[in-house]
């Protein structure tokens, strides 16, 4: 795991935990505490699948076209040294003077 996403996960459980406590030390009854929370996790969950869900698509996107620059690399690579031998073959045929 990296040191961002560790960072992230751990400022998110830091948030989480900090919001749980917050809400159950309240001068609010027991059930409209339980409410919150729950509508609170359950807004995070949805936001974590939701950026889980942009990094798998993002990770896709940047293989996909790396891929395409790789393949668009070799042919140009491909062409050139074509173009070289073409060339040497034309040197190495011109008559002496």
């Amino acid at each position: 795991m990296s040191k961002k996403t560790s960072f992230f996960l751990g400022l998110l459980t830091g948030a989480g935990i900090s919001a749980a406590i917050t809400l159950i030390l309240t001068p609010s009854d027991g059930q409209h505490n339980r409410d919150t929370m729950s509508y609170h996790f359950s807004n995070l969950k949805n936001r974590l699948l939701s950026l889980l869900k942009d990094k798998e698509i993002f990770q896709n996107t940047a293989r996909t076209q790396g891929e395409e620059h790789i393949s668009y690399i070799t042919s140009e690579a491909q062409r050139l040294q074509s173009e070289i031998d073409e060339l040497q073959n034309k040197i190495k045929n011109i008559p002496n003077q």
